[in-house]
């Protein structure tokens, strides 16, 4: 057996560093300092959910107030049905059962190509490509569930301004 000689040991010269008082960063400190610049980004930070909520408040408000006049003027159009009315009002159905029609048949397409690519995911070579391919289903999952909520939305506020113009425009001719 053959044995390892250890390493020569060599002297460090140690040169003499001159004594100053280390100071050490304060978070504290540190972020009192940087406060004044901060104040404004906090102060529209924290008044930003503030805000989101009275938007959305002011929105559904608006959304409530269309429904409430969409259901007077139905109470207002009652009296007055007649074979041209309920033509006309069976119209507008059609044309929101077609749109859903249409609308489903996007979802239906959009689902299928997300299927499509979770069926094509392949394995990952790394952690990180695993969490990449994840969250880029995720994400498309996502989006697929935003486009659906806001087409309905949108669909949702279309048929009450439609019908709340021509239920208005029945009721003038109605006056005449």
């Amino acid at each position: 057996m053959r044995m390892l000689k250890p390493a020569p040991v060599q002297t460090v010269r140690r040169t003499e560093v001159p004594r100053t008082a280390l100071r050490l960063a304060s978070p504290v400190a540190e972020t009192a300092a940087a406060a004044p610049q901060l104040q404004p980004t906090a102060a529209a930070s924290a008044a930003a959910p503030v805000q989101h909520a009275q938007n959305w408040m002011k929105l559904v408000g608006e959304a409530m107030a269309r429904y409430a006049a969409t259901g007077a003027s139905t109470a207002a159009l009652l009296p007055l049905m007649r074979a041209d009315t309920g033509s006309e009002l069976l119209d507008l159905q059609f044309a929101v059962v077609e749109r859903m029609h249409q609308m489903q048949q996007d979802w239906w397409q959009g689902w299928a190509a997300w299927l499509e690519e979770l069926g094509q995911s392949r394995k990952a070579d790394t952690l990180s490509e695993h969490m990449e391919q994840q969250y880029n289903l995720g994400e498309q999952f996502a989006a697929l569930l935003k486009s659906q909520a806001a087409d309905l939305l949108d669909l949702y506020d279309n048929v009450q301004v439609n019908y709340g113009y021509w239920a208005t425009r029945k009721l003038a001719r109605q006056v005449d």
